[in-house]
């Protein structure tokens, strides 16, 4: 008899104005994107406080947030989602705010499976 091994499907599928994208919640690049985007973009609010060319450094931001949608999701990701509507900063961060949330608690329930307390829960 053969013993049959099947690499698990590590991805999520986010849906987000009507198109579906998969991501590899296990992947360290996409883990890395996720938490070099968490780490930025306060740095980058509190710089757009200070300036004073705001409407330039918030399309800046803007700009910045939308290449942070194509390094998670894959390029071009942003022109889809957007297509056909004004990108504003608010619909940017919340996008990647909804985008970070989903992979950080998938990434938590996946790796909560490979937990050594998971021997304990079984019992």
């Amino acid at each position: 008899m053969v013993k049959k091994f099947d690499f698990k499907d590590t991805g999520t599928e986010l849906e987000i104005a009507g198109n579906k994208f998969h991501v590899d919640i296990t992947d360290p690049d996409t883990i890395e994107r996720v938490m070099e985007f968490s780490r930025e973009a306060t740095k980058k609010a509190e710089e757009l406080k200070g300036t004073e060319d705001y409407v330039a450094e918030l399309r800046g931001l803007i700009s910045y947030c939308l290449g942070v949608v194509d390094n998670i999701l894959g390029k071009g990701s942003a022109d889809i989602i957007f297509e056909g509507q004004v990108v504003s900063l608010a619909k940017a961060m919340s996008l990647l705010q909804y985008i970070v949330e989903v992979i950080n608690t998938e990434k938590v329930d996946y790796f909560s499976a490979y937990s050594p307390d998971r021997l304990k829960r079984k019992k």
